[in-house]
């Protein structure tokens, strides 16, 4: 199974960042709307949409941590499904392109009530009669769209020519090994690169130091009576 290059990988996790907003922007959504029209069956998003989170960030976690693995490509396509089929299908294009996007264009473009009703029947929904329950409906059709957009760039991603993704290219060896060292080490790669850093510069001020004693031990004034003459002879 061949390993994901850094670029799906990042977006990915933008992809997953957006879903995530979109469950929060749905909860708060559905709870406002069960406030405010009496109807506590709107509560029952909150559940899904929790469990989403928590399968989209464990994935992602997993992604980011073992990018160049088995896990790590699992971890890829559990995120993938689990952003296109609740946050893009049933939250974005359905719930709020149906519910809301197309409800709303129809409601004021004069469709007549008997054919509103058959499409949209009470009291699952709600005719628009409150500006911020039908803001954050037609919201997250646009939440969904670019979590979609987003998705699909990532998918994009993982379509390279097979020569070139089993060829792994300098910089991700490099990083994969800094990784791997701080990995073995115990810290994380910020840890590893700021005390590789700090090493560098220990050094280089050690070697600074030593070259400047040299230049000070080998130069004439420094040289005693019986040295000078020798090296006169």
């Amino acid at each position: 199974m061949l390993p994901l290059h850094p670029e799906p990988v990042a977006r990915a996790t933008r992809a997953g960042a957006a879903a995530i907003a979109l469950m929060a922007l749905t909860t708060v959504h559905h709870v406002y709307g069960a406030i405010v029209y009496a109807t506590p069956w709107r509560h029952h998003v909150a559940l899904p949409a929790g469990l989403a989170v928590l399968v989209i960030g464990a994935s992602l976690a997993v992604l980011r941590r073992r990018p160049g693995t088995r896990a790590g490509r699992i971890a890829f396509w559990t995120a993938v499904a689990a952003i296109a089929l609740f946050p893009v299908v049933f939250i974005g294009l359905f719930e709020g392109g149906y519910n809301h996007v197309l409800k709303d264009v129809l409601y004021f473009a004069g469709t007549p009530a008997v054919t509103m009703q058959r499409l949209f029947p009470p009291p699952t929904y709600e005719m628009p009669n409150d500006v911020f329950f039908e803001v954050t409906g037609v919201l997250q059709f646009v939440l969904g769209a670019v979590t979609a957009h987003l998705l699909y760039r990532s998918l994009r991603g993982t379509t390279r020519p097979h020569a070139d993704r089993a060829t792994p290219r300098a910089s991700d060896r490099k990083a994969s090994a800094r990784r791997a060292l701080a990995d073995g080490m115990g810290l994380d790669v910020t840890a590893l690169r700021l005390r590789l850093h700090r090493l560098r510069a220990n050094l280089e001020a050690c070697t600074r130091r030593c070259l400047e004693e040299r230049r000070e031990t080998s130069s004439p004034a420094a040289q005693s009576p019986s040295e000078r003459k020798g090296a006169q002879r």
